[in-house]
């Protein structure tokens, strides 16, 4: 349940018409065997952690590190993160916690009321995610080659995204704050695709293969890893600045006439 992977934080790749484009344009056989090509061809997407989420992680999420605990998730849609897709998210981030001991609440909305209440009143924490895209990179003059030769030359495609993450206590004081980000990488070809799949069958053990869902996996298991850190060391936080006594107003300088 914990790797479940984070479907909504992948790029979203859209696949080719091909009836919209066989059954209303009077392309040429050649043209439509090499589309068929196209859409016959495999695909190979490899993932890349990039900023914070090669960070060490000391935290183990088989603990009841939170236990007690109540946490509020929300999860922001935005441009790279559709309402259903953060829904989601946040149902995926309350497994995360609850299996650590803690009542989560999730919500799709900044400072809206989630989908149950709290039964003990104001959340200890407020984790808030949001997802936007860094950098698109297309395969530009890889096309034509893709298409003359019948996708052996593969078209490479990537993209890089943000996983911004805070976290603040119930008076909205900020905790902590990071942004994880990773590149994905895709390769379109029935070359590359076979290649891939024979190493994968008789090369590679099961860990190292490369794959979609391999990638997903690993991206989801890097990114719980860092929240699960990311949330323990602002509940510390949270600790220790309630524990730190209140300064003391400073003394008014006595005033007098000589």
């Amino acid at each position: 349940m914990l790797d479940r992977p984070l479907h909504a934080l992948q790029p979203k790749r859209t696949p080719p018409s091909r009836p919209l484009l066989a059954g209303r344009t009077g392309l040429a056989p050649g043209v439509l065997g090499l589309l068929s090509s196209l859409l016959l061809s495999g695909c190979v997407t490899t993932y890349q952690p990039l900023v914070s989420l090669q960070r060490p992680v000391a935290i183990d999420r088989r603990l009841p590190n939170f236990k007690g605990l109540r946490i509020s998730v929300r999860c922001l849609p935005g441009d790279n993160l559709e309402p259903a897709d953060a829904l989601v998210l946040c149902r995926n981030v309350e497994s995360l916690f609850s299996q650590q001991g803690a009542q989560v609440d999730v919500s799709t909305s900044a400072g809206g009321a989630g989908e149950r209440d709290l039964a003990q009143g104001q959340p200890d924490l407020i984790l808030e995610l949001s997802s936007r895209v860094l950098q698109t990179e297309s395969a530009g003059l890889l096309w034509p080659l893709f298409l003359l030769t019948g996708s052996l030359v593969p078209v490479i495609t990537s993209q890089t995204i943000a996983q911004d993450v805070t976290v603040r206590d119930p008076l909205g004081f900020l905790l902590a704050a990071e942004s994880y980000q990773a590149r994905f990488v895709t390769y379109l070809g029935l070359y590359v695709w076979g290649v891939n799949a024979g190493l994968n069958l008789f090369v590679r053990s099961k860990a190292d293969e490369i794959s979609e869902d391999a990638s997903k996996h690993d991206f989801s298991r890097d990114l719980y890893d860092q929240l699960a850190q990311v949330a323990f060391h602002a509940h510390l936080r949270a600790q220790v600045l309630r524990g730190l006594p209140l300064a003391p107003p400073a003394p008014t300088p006595a005033t007098g006439t000589k």
